[in-house]
């Protein structure tokens, strides 16, 4: 990058690079040599952030880019229709923008028609092979740092992970993820999707992405936010998404909102917060962990999500971080503070018996279409309460009580008293090896 600045009799250059974990700097009178300088840190993400703060202290000085490559023509009012026919899955806005483009000579004109003819045609060769010349220039992730989805010319989705070492504390993400956001195809993105980025600063990694992503226009059009993926073979607990309170502020239209993260109880630091939300459009919420807190709770229960039709939310066990009690989750079934879910799922929690019977009392109970109480602590107590009022179900159309503690004659009063789809698998017992009822995601 270069920079200059021209003012009187003074005209000087700054020029910097980045190589890794190395920043090199140039600087001097503009039509020689100049001195030159090379920072060395302990990561790339601290070069790069030095990186950062030197170009912002000589842009707030009257430093210009004079590098920058030159942009293609684009037109806002055009582009601003095409992301707003996405949402509404509507392609004649994006092919009368192609026409503007190709008009203009912008080769993203191009693929916007090649990709939407690629819908009618997905196996025609010719048409794969041009798609693949147009978005060989464009910065894509490496397959095992991140993937896209593409429609008609634009990212649709966008995922952020590190298959590739997430033990390297040297990497940085922002390396990978800028080019990326930055680029105009990117402007309408609808899905973005976090997993292990690395695994012992996860909780720094997940809310720095949210921020470089949400800070840009492309916020207002992201609709499902999907934070912490993780393989199967990794322990909740040791896995946390940090503070990412801010996303209500950053993606103030999303749908759908997926959080599976522990709290690294075990490190006695505090590293998942995501509440209150505030989230007028929110249609789905789905809380993964092993560690809600009482806080955590009054989190979820704070919130304003008027619009709320699937509420999926997981415990976890108390001595992993999870000390929210049946009482904390009540405002959910007493109020109801989320008055539109049809699908509820309290999961993985070891009071489920006491929310019962708050359930077959709360004015959801008539509206619910499918309830989820697996993975928990449900046994005979609460069985006999949903039992005694499987009338006030009026709209179930299917129940999970996996994973419990539902004894074959409980299963079979279920049965009964219910004439909907029951998950009753993968029971769970009380013996000598476990004498205490456990939930099935502990860490």
């Amino acid at each position: 990058m270069r920079l200059e600045f021209i003012e009187g009799t003074s005209k000087k250059f700054w020029e910097a690079k980045l190589d890794g974990t190395a920043l090199h700097v140039k600087w001097g009178r503009i039509g020689t040599d100049g001195q030159s300088k090379t920072h060395q840190f302990d990561s790339a993400k601290e070069a790069r952030e030095e990186h950062d703060a030197l170009v912002q202290e000589k842009t707030k000085k009257g430093y210009v880019r004079t590098d920058a490559p030159k942009e293609p023509p684009r037109e806002p009012n055009l582009e601003a229709a095409m992301f707003e026919g996405l949402l509404r899955g509507d392609a004649a806005p994006a092919l009368v923008y192609a026409d503007w483009l190709q008009s203009h000579g912008n080769a993203w004109g191009e693929l916007i028609t090649v990709q939407h003819a690629l819908e009618k045609k997905p196996k025609d060769k010719a048409l794969q092979k041009r798609e693949a010349a147009l978005l060989k220039p464009l910065p894509m992730p490496d397959a095992k740092l991140g993937t896209v989805t593409w429609k008609w010319g634009c990212i649709d989705s966008l995922h952020v992970f590190n298959e590739q070492d997430w033990m390297d504390e040297s990497y940085d993400v922002m390396v990978m993820l800028r080019p990326i956001l930055d680029l105009p195809h990117c402007g309408g993105l609808r899905e973005l999707r976090t997993g292990v980025i690395r695994w012992d600063s996860n909780e720094e990694d997940v809310p720095a992405t949210l921020k470089e992503a949400g800070q840009r226009p492309l916020g207002k059009y992201v609709r499902r936010l999907f934070l912490g993926d993780k393989p199967s073979d990794v322990d909740m607990d040791h896995h946390t998404i940090g503070d990412v309170r801010a996303l209500s502020k950053l993606f103030p239209n999303l749908e759908a909102l997926k959080l599976t993260s522990g709290a690294a109880s075990w490190s006695g630091r505090t590293n998942f917060e995501f509440g209150p939300l505030k989230l007028p459009k929110l249609k789905s919420l789905i809380i993964e962990t092993c560690g809600l807190s009482s806080v955590r709770a009054k989190q979820l229960t704070s919130s304003t999500l008027p619009q709320l039709e699937e509420l999926e939310v997981w415990c976890g066990s108390k001595d992993y971080g999870a000390n929210a009690k049946a009482k904390d989750l009540l405002p959910i079934l007493t109020g109801p503070i989320f008055p539109k879910v049809r699908k509820l799922g309290l999961r993985n929690n070891e009071f489920t018996d006491e929310l019962i019977p708050a359930l077959v009392k709360s004015k959801l109970a008539g509206q619910l279409e499918v309830l989820d109480l697996s993975m928990g602590t449900l046994g005979s107590e609460g069985i006999k309460v949903l039992v005694a009022n499987a009338a006030k179900f009026s709209s179930l159309q299917r129940l999970d009580v996996s994973q419990s503690y539902v004894s074959k004659d409980d299963e079979k009063a279920l049965r009964k008293a219910f004439s909907v789809p029951i998950d009753c698998s993968d029971q769970k017992t009380v013996d000598e090896d476990y004498p205490s009822r456990y939930v099935s995601v502990h860490e």
